[in-house]
């Protein structure tokens, strides 16, 4: 890796030929942001979990239908507009922010989230998983739900979800935002 080894940022978006990135990739020891938005990747290599200084790892608009493990140091990950069906086993446990919106998630595990203590974002989950996230996230020090973001998804009722979220609402430790639409607001 030479001179990349000491990379702190790399900058890698709109990239169309770009369908797979090096095992080597590992070796820059680092990096703490990977943007890699608006590619075809296919996969993030498993050499991603030896990145030990990532912190934020931006791929969204790619073709990417599993991740690997994560780096224990990512607090954000967003990968919204991919293939992804599912999310790894385990997340990072300083995670704060995870965007998987627009993708082929039909579940999300309750325990995979309960296990994280700084999460205060939840984005584009399932409907039907909406109470289980809210009540995983809550009571964790120095976490706490504050977003939900429930764009793009299949939703057929507004009117009753927007009653769901606000009566889960009453439960939240800090402000929160309603999104039912796509596009963001709050």
């Amino acid at each position: 890796m030479g001179a990349w080894a000491q990379c702190e940022k790399l900058f890698l978006n709109d990239n169309p030929s770009l369908r797979t990135l090096p095992d080597s990739l590992g070796g820059m020891r680092s990096l703490q942001k990977l943007y890699v938005n608006s590619c075809r990747l296919t996969e993030i290599p498993g050499s991603l979990a030896e990145l030990l200084e990532l912190e934020e790892l931006y791929a969204a608009q790619n073709e990417i239908t599993s991740l690997p493990p994560l780096p224990p140091s990512l607090n954000k990950l967003h990968v919204p507009h991919n293939n992804l069906t599912s999310l790894p086993s385990k997340l990072p446990l300083g995670l704060e922010i995870l965007h998987c919106g627009s993708n082929a998630i039909s579940s999300v595990e309750v325990g995979l989230l309960s296990a994280l203590v700084e999460i205060n974002q939840l984005s584009a989950f399932p409907f039907e998983d909406i109470d289980a996230c809210i009540d995983a996230a809550q009571g964790k020090p120095g976490g706490g739900l504050r977003v939900v973001d429930l764009a793009d998804n299949p939703l057929t009722e507004l009117d009753e979800m927007r009653a769901r979220v606000e009566a889960l609402a009453s439960r939240l430790e800090k402000p929160w935002a309603f999104n039912g639409s796509e596009g963001g607001g709050g």
